[in-house]
């Protein structure tokens, strides 16, 4: 029955009823003003597997809301359904579009001894919002769990090899599983409404969409090294068959495992248009045994907060040195490491283990994300070539230090900071644009060629107020913007670029 179909009392029950069709694949739904049930209209009959959920709308049409009537139509309606539809499980929801706190206590009391639930509007939203970042499937098994305390059990086993330890009494399985089937067996303890005990945050669907994205490129970065930690549910067993060596039987239900950290990572496998690295990408995981509620919160707060993460400035360190010659990153950070070490600058570039006012991984994030350095890189003869972005950004940034040199050698300069340098970049890349020099004589440039470029900008007061305005993407954007006019006027075309 499609949408267009159905006759409603009201917009809010139409919503919620387009709520309830995006698990339309999923099962079977009908409702809406013409729809009867064992001779009562029922707004939203969904049914999937053997599991019928059966909802009524409540709009705020009086001073004093009561729940009571639609309670007690649910209620009779249910008790009837499972007096002749024995083979499934029925359960009811009020839906209302007022505040929780405009829901009367004795209603709530009601509506809990008849076995119902009582949704707000936002409550609607909060499970809308998971279909869009997850999928309807994987949303609804949430849904069901949540609310119905209801998990899908395949009645299949999942047997893995796997290492177990024991740490502090707790038991500890260690072990590779396919990202399509942990999927299925996850269960984030997320906080909503009914979870005081909750830990995890909303999932962000942006995230998931990053890391597809990257894993669809299927590179060595985006191997996952780091472990999915989850709890086991009972139900698991272990066969040991060489010391701490053995296999571990898991049943493919639903929630069996509580993920506890790497959420994002699991999921965004959820979002790959390419099913098929999905069913073969291996996550190692880590799964604890039992752990209690308020446990699982301490392991995730340990993970994410107290845990000490690795700087990011040395890992562009210690990656420049591992990773092959033409990864446009390493070559950055190369680049930047040669100035470091010749103290052309008169602060000290943060490697990570050194400390210093300017970042490494700042500075390697603007070459990149510029363009300068990079595959098809606007300073640099080939992918592999470091010695030509060297020379060329030398020489432009010796015009720099030539063209203002007051604030250059100024406490807290504005052109030696970490912003400033990103916006020096971003014209440099403009720069080289409108020169249109070849690649082949890129290596000829020298300071007088950027000073021509420079001059319209001598004038410029780079004061403190200028720094602080540069701290956000679009203060940085409108910097430049602002620098490009100046020197449109001496360069035609210059701005546009």
């Amino acid at each position: 029955m499609k949408a267009a179909h159905v006759r409603f009392h009201s917009p809010f029950e139409q919503r919620v009823y387009s709520f309830f069709e995006k698990f339309r694949e999923l099962g079977e739904l009908r409702g809406g003003a013409d729809h009867f049930l064992f001779g009562q209209q029922i707004d939203i009959a969904f049914d999937y597997e053997n599991y019928r959920i059966l909802a009524e709308c409540k709009e705020k049409d009086a001073p004093v809301i009561s729940l009571l009537e639609p309670i007690s139509k649910l209620a009779s309606v249910i008790a009837e359904a499972r007096r002749t539809e024995p083979h499934k499980t029925h359960f009811g929801v009020i839906v209302v579009n007022f505040d929780w706190a405009q829901i009367k206590p004795e209603d709530v009391q009601k509506a809990n001894s008849q076995g119902l639930k009582i949704w707000t509007a936002e409550r609607v939203r909060f499970y809308d919002k998971l279909i869009d970042a997850l999928n309807p499937e994987l949303a609804l098994l949430s849904l069901l769990k949540d609310e119905f305390g209801i998990t899908r059990d395949t009645g299949k086993t999942i047997s893995v090899p796997a290492i177990k330890t024991t740490r502090f009494g707790k038991e500890l399985y260690t072990f590779e599983l396919e990202a399509a089937k942990l999927m299925p067996l996850a269960y984030v303890f997320r906080l909503t409404d009914p979870h005081t005990e909750a830990y995890q945050r909303m999932i962000n669907k942006d995230r998931l969409m990053e890391i597809a994205a990257e894993l669809s490129k299927e590179k060595l970065e985006v191997n996952f090294p780091n472990n999915i930690i989850v709890s086991f549910e009972e139900g698991v067993r272990w066969e040991p068959t060489n010391g701490n060596v053995g296999i571990l039987h898991i049943p493919e239900r639903y929630g069996i495992a509580w993920v506890i950290d790497g959420q994002h990572r699991l999921y965004s496998f959820c979002k790959l248009e390419n099913r098929a690295i999905a069913e073969n990408f291996k996550l190692i995981v880590t799964a604890f045994q039992n752990l209690t509620k308020a446990e699982q919160a301490t392991v995730f707060r340990t993970v994410n907060n107290k845990q000490k993460k690795i700087n990011a400035n040395l890992v562009d360190f210690l990656l420049s040195k591992e990773i092959a010659t033409d990864d446009p990153r390493s070559i950055a950070t190369r680049v930047i490491i040669r100035f470091h070490e010749e103290k052309f600058f008169d602060y000290d570039v943060d490697c990570g283990f050194n400390g210093g006012a300017l970042k490494l991984s700042s500075l390697c994030s603007g070459l990149v994300r510029h363009g300068l350095i990079g595959r098809r890189g606007l300073i640099q003869k080939t992918p592999k070539d470091e010695s030509t972005p060297y020379h060329v950004l030398k020489q432009y940034l010796l015009a720099v230090k030539e063209t203002f040199p007051t604030n250059w050698k100024k406490e807290n300069s504005f052109l030696q900071s970490n912003v400033g340098l990103n916006i020096f970049f971003a014209l440099l890349k403009k720069i080289i644009r409108h020169m249109g020099v070849s690649k082949e004589k890129l290596d000829e440039l020298r300071q007088r060629d950027f000073e021509k470029y420079l001059e319209p900008l001598k004038l410029t007061k780079f004061t403190d107020e200028l720094k602080k305005f540069a701290a956000t993407e679009s203060g940085r954007a409108a910097i430049v913007k602002m620098l490009s006019g100046k020197i449109e006027q001496k360069f035609k075309g210059f701005a546009e670029l």
